[in-house]
């Protein structure tokens, strides 16, 4: 591995109430979303600032016992879609949607190789080739602008960072230590791409690749770069797992022990949850000077998660009790900008719910639990 230091470490710490009185959610309605024709199950993922969601549906096989995801999308009034796919896959996959409606994905063939795509705003696709010699493609961040970045893989499954044209032509990142070597990313934002490379020892480098797509060490410290904002202000890893906050130019800050960043916006407060005591996790929230404050639980409750913030500071997430030794029981919540936590009821008979994305209109959506199966839920209001 690279060479690593000891970090600067922020003292102040400063922990909200454990165990919090909900705040009042005003006139919040839970619309359930349903399902395809014939699915069971759905859990909404994303949701872009007009109002278009997206995530799966899912069938199950009562042959073989196996469940198939469908990547769909709803419209603003809430009519589902499958997003069509070129090729006869069984499965398919969305991982994110910008503003302006495209959407990207995967599909995944019978051997389980899977194949990036693009749907524009029409849901029209696009397949995402691999670079050349390779068989398998994946889609996971997506840019304001439309474009995409993500892996290209061999028949071995030697992934290859790479970003796609409009045309679904792909370039691929530098990695200095050879063409044909491991490389992923991690984390974009507009021009800031970050992720890893390793050499033919397979040692990693943590790297930031540029428009051109040339790479240049993040740090001659241990970071692995988790979450980035539009302004280059990063969150991730360092040594143990220790949560770090760079800024542009500024010396890396330890926040503290077992953290792991789920979000960032655009004033550079950071969401995460930490988890010394794995599976149970405390969901936290960073300042923008990386100080950690710890995120109330509703009442009685032992453990939560955070899953999305946006640039009013609100986060959503789920606050979770135990009704036995592995049975835990999740609320959705919204933490709002003064970090009082709002519980986020469930359509009728579904009261289990995660939340798992929000724009930035305030628009919440995720999925609640009930009938033995989960439904894909927006929240408005």
């Amino acid at each position: 591995m690279p060479h690593r230091t000891t970090l600067a470490t922020v003292t102040a710490v400063v922990l909200a109430t454990a165990l919090a009185a909900p705040a009042n959610a005003g006139t919040i309605t839970a619309v359930d979303l349903g399902t395809l024709p014939g699915d069971t199950t759905s859990i909404a993922t994303g949701i872009n600032d007009a109002g278009t969601i997206v995530g799966h549906s899912y069938r199950h096989d009562g042959t073989t016992g196996k469940s198939f995801g469908t990547a769909v999308k709803w419209n603003a009034a809430g009519v589902i879609t499958r997003l069509p796919v070129p090729r006869a896959d069984p499965e398919s996959t969305v991982f994110a949607l910008n503003d302006a409606g495209t959407i990207i994905g995967d599909s995944i063939d019978a051997a389980g190789k899977r194949h990036a795509l693009r749907w524009d705003p029409s849901g029209a696709v696009t397949p995402l080739a691999p670079l050349p010699g390779d068989v398998g493609t994946g889609a996971h961040h997506l840019t304001a602008d439309g474009t995409v970045y993500g892996t290209s893989s061999s028949e071995h499954n030697n992934q290859r960072a790479v970003r796609w044209s409009r045309n679904g032509t792909p370039t691929q990142l530098e990695n200095p230590f050879g063409a044909g070597l491991y490389s992923y990313i991690t984390a974009v934002d507009g021009a800031n791409v970050l992720g890893y490379v390793t050499n033919a020892q397979g040692v990693i480098t943590f790297v930031r690749w540029d428009a051109n797509g040339r790479s240049t060490p993040l740090l001659s410290t241990y970071l692995y770069p988790k979450q980035v904002n539009a302004s280059g202000v990063i969150a991730g890893w360092g040594d143990g797992f220790r949560g770090v906050l760079l800024k542009p130019g500024g010396t890396p800050i330890d926040v503290g022990a077992s953290q792991s960043p789920t979000g960032i916006n655009s004033a550079g407060r950071v969401i995460a949850d930490q988890q010394p005591n794995w599976p149970l996790a405390t969901p936290v929230t960073w300042s923008p000077d990386g100080v950690l404050t710890a995120l109330p639980l509703l009442p009685g409750n032992l453990n939560g998660s955070t899953a999305d913030i946006n640039d009013a500071g609100v986060i959503v997430g789920a606050s979770t009790t135990w009704t036995g030794p592995h049975t835990p029981v999740s609320r959705a919540v919204r933490w709002n900008p003064d970090l009082s936590v709002v519980v986020l009821e469930g359509p009728p008979g579904r009261t289990e719910a995660t939340a798992n994305a929000l724009n930035e209109k305030g628009a919440i959506v995720g999925a609640a639990y009930g009938d033995g199966a989960n439904h894909a839920v927006l929240w408005r209001g």
